[in-house]
């Protein structure tokens, strides 16, 4: 049996705000302050205990977990701008990194960010824009789709070496986990995809924009691998892999005003055998940028 789906989408929908008011230890950091989790490669005995506030993002999980939810469980800051998001066991729901800064505008919005695979290879990962959390009671006006709060929702680009699917890039409608593969025909669009066989040490530069033009809405990415530098730059070079487009529909989850924000979902892979002590995804140098330039 196929369980990846299945994990991916307890995973997604099992994602829930935690709002809360954090204790003095815990309360926010300044940008670059390191801390640590109980987790994998997120242990450090010299860091203090990592709250929500992890840089540029603010982790959210699902309440009916069982953790805390006050701190981060899978994700902590390792050095200045990087953020982890190291594995958890497949039944607990991980923690998700939302942009602290919003969207400026609804439908006009772009975002990058540097993605580092360490250790090991994740099932998947997602990197979404006009993104939001759905929860329970939370109303939305997509009436056309099946949509199961709690859920996260964004129009995001996945990456991943995935069971029964070409292995590479994808653009996937996370509120109802439609994947436009050109399998699902529940899920109609057209085939946006770059081919990637992707292994553990890889770096990757991600450049997402939604757009509206001739009356629709549209996403758009730059995916690029980034490689040692023969000249010793320590942000490397960036090597392209493709561009992709896709005609999407209007965020319709977004509540009236709301212009949404970037998110991060790690889902990591479903054997823990594979898991090795230093296993993580790191996140760093998100930005928002201008969404009149394209990607």
């Amino acid at each position: 049996m196929n369980v990846a789906p299945l994990l991916r989408a307890a995973a997604l929908g099992g994602v829930v705000v935690a709002i809360v008011v954090a204790v003095a230890s815990l309360r926010p950091r300044g940008p670059g302050a390191t801390c640590r989790t109980e987790l994998g490669a997120c242990r450090s005995a010299a860091a203090p205990r990592c709250g929500l506030d992890l840089d540029d993002w603010r982790v959210t999980r699902s309440l009916t977990s069982g953790l805390p939810i006050d701190r981060s469980h899978s994700a902590c800051v390792r050095a200045a701008g990087v953020v982890a998001v190291v594995p958890q066991p497949p039944d607990v729901s991980g923690d998700t990194l939302v942009a602290r800064e919003p969207a400026a505008r609804r439908d006009e919005q772009r975002a990058r960010i540097r993605l580092d695979v360490v250790g090991s290879m994740p099932d998947h990962w997602a990197f979404g824009v006009a993104g939001t959390f759905l929860d329970v009671d939370t109303p939305h006006g997509c009436d056309d789709l099946v949509v199961r709060p709690p859920v996260n929702a964004a129009y995001a680009l996945i990456g991943g070496n995935w069971q029964s699917r070409p292995h590479g890039f994808y653009f996937e409608r996370l509120a109802d986990a439609c994947v436009y593969d050109g399998e699902d025909p529940d899920c109609a669009g057209e085939h946006a995809f770059v081919a990637h066989e992707f292994s553990a040490g890889e770096s990757f530069a991600l450049d997402l924009a939604l757009r509206t033009a001739d009356g629709a809405h549209w996403l758009e990415a730059a995916v690029a691998a980034i490689e040692p530098d023969p000249s010793g730059n320590p942000s490397g070079r960036h090597r392209a892999l493709g561009r992709m487009r896709q005609r999407v529909d209007a965020p319709c989850w977004l509540a009236s005003g709301a212009t949404g924000s970037a998110l991060v979902v790690v889902i990591p892979d479903p054997d823990p055998a594979t898991h090795g002590p230093e296993s993580r995804v790191e996140v760093s140098g998100f930005a928002w940028l201008d969404p009149e330039a394209a990607p």
